[in-house]
């Protein structure tokens, strides 16, 4: 029934298979989407949207989004915060398929 499940439907198959390694491995997908969007291990990247949501925000409250997604992008207390979001996004996205 499995390998029938697999041949009838291998895109839902892919995403199942992703959607797991996500869920056990949330960083493999925050990492690089916090790098994309400018919050980097050596601090913001400049010329990126993060940079431009700091301009634009004046100080950056300590504890806040903003300061959280850094702290997760060095690696801080902010990476298990962004890791169980990731992991909630996963579990809903395969609720919904």
């Amino acid at each position: 029934p499995l390998v029938r499940y697999v041949v009838a439907h291998p895109v839902k198959t892919a995403f199942h298979i992703s959607s797991f390694v996500i869920l056990l491995i949330p960083g493999s997908v925050a990492a690089p989407v916090l790098g994309m969007l400018g919050w980097t291990a050596g601090g913001i990247r400049a010329a990126s949207f993060a940079s431009a949501l700091q301009s634009g925000m004046g100080a950056v409250q300590a504890g806040g989004v903003f300061a959280t997604l850094q702290s997760a992008a060095m690696g801080g207390y902010g990476a298990a915060a962004v890791a169980g979001t990731v992991q909630a996004a996963v579990v809903a996205a395969e609720g919904a398929a």
